[in-house]
């Protein structure tokens, strides 16, 4: 009988940890940069949609004022393989990233420089 309520335990753990992985945090997230110089204003937002659909928006501001012909949306594919994110946008020009998520922040990280990371901020809806 120990033995099962251990074995059953171990199950559980095991399940707990998976759900933990890249691919589940990012799954059904959505996260901003916020840039500011000024008057103008940048929102670079990353959606990580379930079933791996990827949506990107940059949003210009000055003054207040949404200037649509410095603005542009995104649409694409992500996925994950360990502690790499992939972005593969319809025109097939993909993007690879380290990720690491602490709490409400996401950093990814320059393949070309891995000191240097892009922060994100979680949106939370």
């Amino acid at each position: 009988m120990k033995k099962a309520v251990v074995i059953a335990l171990a199950l559980v753990m095991v399940a707990l940890f998976a759900g933990c992985g890249l691919q589940s945090q990012l799954a059904g997230t959505k996260w901003e940069q916020v840039q500011e110089s000024g008057l103008a204003k940048a929102i670079l937002t990353l959606s990580f949609e379930k079933g791996n659909e990827y949506k990107e928006s940059y949003d210009m501001y000055y003054d207040g004022t949404f200037l649509a012909e410095d603005s542009y949306s995104n649409t694409g594919k992500w996925a994950v393989d360990g502690d790499e994110l992939t972005i593969t946008y319809l025109d097939s020009v993909s993007f690879t990233y380290r990720v690491e998520i602490d709490g409400d922040t996401l950093k990814l990280f320059d393949s070309d420089d891995d000191s240097y990371y892009y922060p994100f901020t979680r949106v939370k809806e």
